[in-house]
């Protein structure tokens, strides 16, 4: 059974039929009152509008449906762990070529630090596999999702709608800006580089006056009992990993990443308009950046003029340095 809106305007000068009940008696309704009167009309044409959009009329047809191409499979050569960790999930399926020329087919049941376990207690050392294929997940597994996020998708709509009133009271009235409600990562960097995010090294906020005390921020860091370097190179691992499909470019993706991460230059959209002023303008004034490499410094350059074009930061016109007494 399928159901149309008439989205077309009524003809200038036609009649409207007085409303009939079920019984056959002609008379007055709640219909016919909302449709009697100019400002009754005004109030009825915005709902009737939104009606018509809801229902498609005031969109355009959507394009027609394009072949999809075959995905294919995604190779990995001369994987590492931190590459497997982060690319290769429970359920997918391997074809893996070895060093010492055999090949191997498998199911993943999990990803150990340095082993991959298949189904059927197969096991297969990371430093053994020469080049890695993630074969495409069958038509069935495809439908299979679908079918959970439809179903998914039909309970968190009408929960979402339920949980709204209450949802939003919540969020206007929580002090996001206080520590206990920052995630680890953002804990770790303000914790251990203070001055990019506008304190001085000894824990006097510089900038923004709205900024929590240093010492909130180290006392939640020794409250959650964090592993701040386990935190950054698992980071640096997942950066990496989504960018590179072999091992050797992983690997030096992830000292790049990580001499960074020392360094407390990442994460630049969570610095303070000074620091990425200062950075931008006078790079030689932080130690990794003075001895870096020309396109090291534009790299970071530019990540950093992102920041600020994203922050809507206008850095102060540096003022020209005075030529040295004679």
């Amino acid at each position: 059974m399928s159901s149309a809106v008439n989205c077309e305007a009524p003809v200038a000068g036609a009649e409207t039929p007085e409303p009939v009940f079920r019984s056959g008696r002609r008379g007055s309704s709640i219909t016919d009152e909302i449709s009697s009167g100019t400002w009754q009309r005004w109030l009825l044409s915005p709902a009737v509008a939104l009606l018509c959009f809801l229902s498609g009329c005031a969109t355009a047809p959507p394009p027609p449906a394009q072949p999809v191409e075959p995905q294919g499979p995604e190779i990995l050569t001369d994987p590492v762990p931190g590459l497997v960790k982060y690319r290769v999930d429970e359920g997918d399926r391997l074809a893996l070529s070895l060093r010492d020329g055999s090949g191997e087919w498998l199911t993943v049941a999990s990803v150990d630090d340095d082993v991959i376990r298949g189904e059927h207690d197969i096991s297969v050392a990371i430093a053994d596999i020469q080049e890695l294929e993630i074969l495409p997940q069958r038509a069935s597994s495809s439908v299979r999702e679908a079918t959970v996020g439809i179903l998914g998708m039909s309970v968190l709509i009408p929960l979402s709608i339920a949980l709204f009133p209450v949802a939003l009271p919540a969020v206007l009235i929580i002090d996001w800006d206080k520590p206990k409600h920052w995630n680890d990562g953002l804990l770790c960097r303000v914790a251990a580089y203070p001055e990019f995010h506008g304190y001085t090294a000894e824990g006097v906020v510089v900038e923004g006056g709205e900024r929590p005390a240093l010492q909130e921020v180290r006392d939640e860091l020794q409250k959650r009992k964090l592993d701040c370097d386990a935190l950054a190179k698992g980071e640096a691992e997942y950066s990496c990993a989504k960018q590179n499909n072999s091992g050797p470019a992983f690997v030096d993706c992830f000292a790049t990443n990580m001499a960074r991460s020392d360094a407390g230059l990442v994460w630049f959209y969570q610095w303070s308009g000074d620091a990425l002023c200062r950075a931008h303008q006078n790079p030689a004034s932080i130690d990794y950046l003075a001895n870096a490499s020309a396109e090291e410094r534009a790299l970071i350059d530019e990540r950093v003029s992102s920041a600020l074009q994203s922050a809507k930061v206008e850095c102060p016109d540096i003022e020209p340095a005075e030529p040295p007494a004679e």
